[in-house]
């Protein structure tokens, strides 16, 4: 049997589990990391014929970053995309980092959400080599609070959670929904979800503290975009952000773009939590990466990107427009974490959520989805999927196969 070829990543201060850095020699064995280490692998260039060595000075190296939550990317809308839509953006997300994704399917009439989870399914049968990877599917909605929906169709929410309808948008790989507890009191919806090894989160809702410990006891474990579309904290009832802040075993997801919470309030949040409960994701519709100005169609409405902000027809936010990067970028400018943490909010913590014990982290056995950063600006320079270089900063363009 021939040998798998060997990449060896020198010189990158590693960013290992748990936020920990060290500068090391990373050694990537076929489309796994096989072993990290200090010492010059001189032995393995000699015995070795497929060796290529990468010098990373003066570099970052972290894994690559995984979006549980996000509806959309360069004008493309998951809700409504064609195969060969999701693969384009599948093939370019890697320059912004982004290694692994849950597309997110929001409200819409059940027919064309189950038409985009079966867009969803298939992308992940037919994964192209070097493509960000469909790590599962996120299902937001539709049993969601009405009055807390966002951009969510109003006239798609039901007043109640059939049960039949639910398991009408549940495909193979479904790992994450978010739902309104609120709508679930007798703990039906979330049991059975969380039998089946889905992942429920409490988002759009008007949860009070009594129903989130209900909904905690029935398996509810994490928060959607904590502070967007819910009730508000108040210090009488608390509500699903109070509850969030005081119990550290529920995971929840923030969107930094310094539009959806202020820094400050990021600030709270870790310092209540820690970041290993605290999950980044970009929440971003189509119009991430395109250009200021750019107008697109989303859930029934007009929306423009302007000033860095996706705003519909009456000026209100109509969903996120930054990737990962930028989000990360942001949390180290405002000084609430420093970058380590900051990418363990959007490796590890999104994989041991989901469970993706081969994902998430640099360590011997983990896939090689690996992200090389300037240590100054804190941007892309390259990118590795499964142990494939895809994307190279000095090229300008992404080198995976179309």
């Amino acid at each position: 049997m021939k040998p798998l070829p060997i990449k060896i990543i020198a010189g990158a201060t590693v960013v290992k589990p748990n936020g920990e850095t060290g500068r090391e020699t990373v050694i990537i064995e076929g489309s796994r990391i096989r072993e990290l280490t200090t010492e010059p692998p001189a032995g393995m260039l000699l015995s070795h014929e497929d060796v290529e060595v990468i010098n990373a000075d003066g570099h970052f190296l972290s894994c690559g970053l995984i979006d549980q939550h996000i509806n959309g990317a360069l004008l493309c809308d998951f809700n409504q995309t064609s195969l060969s839509d999701l693969q384009q953006v599948l093939r370019l997300l890697p320059r912004y980092g982004v290694t692994g994704i849950l597309p997110t399917v929001i409200t819409a009439p059940v027919m064309d959400m189950m038409t985009a989870i079966g867009t969803m399914e298939e992308a992940i049968h037919h994964r192209k080599s070097g493509h960000c990877r469909v790590l599962g599917l996120h299902i937001e909605g539709p049993f969601i609070q009405p009055e807390y929906r966002g951009t969510h169709p109003a006239a798609e929410i039901p007043g109640t959670i059939n049960l039949t309808d639910l398991e009408t948008l549940i495909s193979p790989n479904t790992r994450l929904i978010s739902l309104a507890p609120e709508k679930d009191p007798d703990g039906a919806a979330i049991t059975r979800l969380v039998k089946k090894g889905i992942r429920v989160c409490a988002g759009h809702s008007n949860a009070t503290v009594e129903e989130m410990h209900r909904a905690i006891g029935f398996g509810l474990c994490g928060v959607t975009h904590l502070f967007n579309a819910m009730r508000p904290f108040h210090h009488r009832e608390p509500g699903i952000i109070g509850v969030t802040l005081a119990h550290k075993e529920l995971y929840a997801e923030l969107i930094c773009d310094g539009v959806h919470v202020h820094p400050e309030a990021l600030k709270a949040t870790l310092n209540a939590k820690g970041a290993d409960r605290l999950i980044l994701v970009s929440d971003a519709m189509q119009l991430a990466g395109a250009e200021e100005g750019a107008t697109v169609a989303f859930a029934g409405t007009r929306v423009t990107l302007g000033d860095g902000r996706a705003l519909n027809a009456e000026g209100k936010l109509a969903g996120a427009a930054q990737l990962l990067d930028r989000c990360i970028r942001n949390l180290v400018g405002w000084k609430v974490v420093d970058f380590p943490t900051a990418i363990r909010m959007a490796t590890q913590s999104p994989a041991e959520f989901l469970d993706l014990k081969e994902y998430g982290r640099i360590a011997p056995g983990a896939m090689a989805d690996l992200v090389l950063w300037d240590e100054e600006r804190l941007e892309v320079q390259a990118t590795w999927v499964g142990g494939q270089q895809v994307y190279d900063r000095r090229k300008t363009v992404n080198t995976a196969p179309a």
